[in-house]
């Protein structure tokens, strides 16, 4: 069973990552780290800098669905396998981010040690934008990236789609209008 997960891991790593790079990447792919501390199911983080700023995304969240989506979603396949991206309009280099690729790969194993799942519309605790942003910024609105002017349409997995959804920094009071 860990061969065939590995080898369908292995699979969709090497599909997003060129996809990624394709959309992100400048001439040279990004950087890529794996972020599962050797826990399944296997997770990793890939970064860009470039023209379009800072950017981050998740590899490999979409090969396990997320746990109970069926209970609350009439058709649970469209929103059972996701990727989280982060993306910042600036200059400043990726290791000023470290605590944000921190808290993105631990968002990355939410679903499976919380047994829910992530979907558009959902806010998330997200304290690594304070550093960045300010103190009133520790939660993100996840927004599909099928909202954007740009979509990246991600393959689908499985048969079912894959939802790239996009962490938008928000404050407390925000967080509190939104519910």
């Amino acid at each position: 069973f860990q061969d065939e997960t590995d080898n369908l891991f292995q699979q969709l790593q090497r599909q997003l990552l060129h996809l990624f790079n394709e959309r992100f990447g400048t001439e040279t792919p990004g950087n890529y780290f794996s972020i599962d501390g050797g826990e399944f199911p296997p997770r990793g983080l890939s970064l860009y800098a470039g023209d379009q700023g800072i950017v981050g995304t998740t590899i490999g969240m979409s090969l396990c669905p997320q746990p109970n989506v069926e209970l609350n979603a009439e058709t649970p396949a469209a929103f059972r396998r996701v990727e989280l991206g982060l993306q910042f309009k600036t200059a400043r280099n990726l290791e000023a981010f470290e605590p944000v690729w921190q808290a993105l790969g631990g968002l990355a194993a939410y679903p499976w040690q919380r047994l829910t799942w992530l979907g558009s519309g959902h806010t998330v605790p997200f304290n690594a934008f304070a550093e960045l942003l300010g103190n009133e910024y520790r939660y993100a609105l996840l927004v599909s990236d099928q909202q954007q002017p740009q979509p990246v349409d991600l393959p689908p997995f499985r048969g079912d789609p894959t939802n790239l959804l996009w962490l938008v920094p928000i404050t407390e009071t925000q967080r509190e209008q939104l519910a």
